[in-house]
């Protein structure tokens, strides 16, 4: 059963000293401050980002690691800001419509699999000068199948079954029989194989930290402890970056972020250093005026927190619509997320073609969850707990960490 569906808004607050243009992964800073009667102050070729933690690599699982890595690394194809498919190192992105895709059948696809040509842009360089060519694409494939099992790279290689290079800046992905996957030109990667195809584990370790790669900006030094200089790639296949140089500090928490933001020592604080539980903070200290110099922005964003039954206490469905009707998700909304958030009926929300908002979600109704919970034989036994046969009804919330605001909702679903 789900019991909170929402799509909340993540928030990020950025400085603007001076004129500062900023592009770093889907962010965009576009702020200027005049001071009349003098003379305009000069253009920034750099921005300071404070997140929270230091990542183990640019390639590891954690979101501070993809902000990274977004700014680092470049693909064949990537979606935008609006959820599109773009090329980026591939000239287009194969279709059917443009005839790059298409279905084959034969003997081991008898029902067909889809089958993509990509063909590099002309004239791509790594950031240490060398030539990309599809032999770097197989490459990436051929080590994303070696990754661990239940990984992101291995999932994406899965999908996959077999990699042939047709050209110097051509290579064809053919896709598992009967595969139905919207994201299917994302498992096109690129890996400098002259890099790491004999590359020993020291190598690897430090390639991990320091990667030479295709991305708009390269690691320029990564200090443990402080943080990552990364510095503009002048050749980056859509030309170089506005900015010369990001700085991003490694912070303690999100109270040391909100405080570097304050004291002028960061400009930029992205999601999830920052999220939607502190709008109150944020509305607050980065309403855009000039006496703040501070400005809050909250992009859309669609997350999922489901409660798993298992076990005999949750078999009657008595018992689990018992707690569907105990849960005040609104309460959530407007407590945790400062109304900043929805809660939709289904799991299916706009702006998904298959979008159902026809029915309104269950509100609390606490005495209707007791009388069900009767219904389906709980009493109150030892110190007032609900009971059933011997068994008590109590139930462990296991929450994903990371994000504040996921666990004080938890924390609320645990008191209603």
């Amino acid at each position: 059963m789900r019991t909170r569906r929402s799509r909340s808004e993540k928030a990020r607050s950025a400085r603007s000293p001076g004129t500062v243009r900023a592009s770093l992964a889907c962010l965009l800073l576009a702020t200027a401050a005049l001071v009349a009667c003098a003379s305009p102050a000069p253009e920034r070729r750099d921005v300071v980002v404070g997140i929270v933690g230091e990542p183990a690599s640019v390639f590891a699982d954690d979101p501070f690691a993809r902000l990274v890595a977004a700014a680092v690394t470049e693909q064949l194809v990537r979606r935008d800001a609006r959820g599109d498919l773009v090329p980026r190192l591939a000239m287009t992105v194969p279709t059917l419509e443009n005839g790059a895709a298409r279905v084959e059948h034969d003997a081991t696809a008898p029902d067909g699999r889809l089958v993509a040509d990509f063909r590099l842009r002309s004239g791509l360089r790594w950031q240490d000068g060398e030539p990309i060519t599809a032999a770097d694409v197989f490459f990436a494939f051929a080590q994303e199948r070696l990754a661990p099992a239940g990984s992101e790279a291995r999932w994406i290689a899965d999908h996959v079954e077999r990699v042939e290079v047709t050209g110097e800046r051509d290579v064809r992905f053919a896709y598992r029989a009967g595969e139905r996957w919207a994201d299917y030109p994302l498992a096109a990667r690129v890996l400098p194989r002259h890099v790491l195809a004999a590359a020993d584990a020291g190598a690897r370790a430090k390639f991990a930290r320091e990667p030479v790669h295709a991305g708009p900006f390269a690691v320029a030094a990564w200090i443990p402890g402080f943080g990552v200089t990364l510095s503009a790639f002048k050749d980056h296949v859509l030309g170089p970056p506005a900015l010369g140089r990001i700085e991003i500090r490694f912070l303690s928490d999100r109270r040391a972020v909100l405080d570097a933001l304050r004291h002028g020592e960061i400009d930029v604080a992205p999601s999830p250093a920052l999220e939607a539980d502190l709008s109150r903070t944020l509305d607050r200290i980065a309403d855009g005026t000039e006496r703040t110099g501070l400005q809050a922005y909250y992009t859309p964003s669609e997350a999922l927190d489901v409660l798993r039954f298992g076990g005999s206490r949750f078999a009657d469905a008595r018992a689990r619509r018992a707690v569907e009707l105990t849960i005040d998700r609104q309460g959530i909304v407007d407590d945790v997320f400062a109304g900043r958030a929805r809660i939709p009926a289904s799991y299916l929300v706009p702006p998904l073609w298959a979008a159902a908002e026809n029915t309104p979600p269950a509100r609390p109704d606490r005495d209707a969850a007791r009388a069900l919970l009767a219904a389906a034989g709980f009493a109150r036994g030892n110190f007032g707990i609900l009971e059933r046969g011997g068994e008590r009804m109590t139930v462990a919330l296991l929450v994903a960490s990371g994000s504040v605001g996921r666990t004080d909702a938890a924390r609320r679903v645990a008191g209603d």
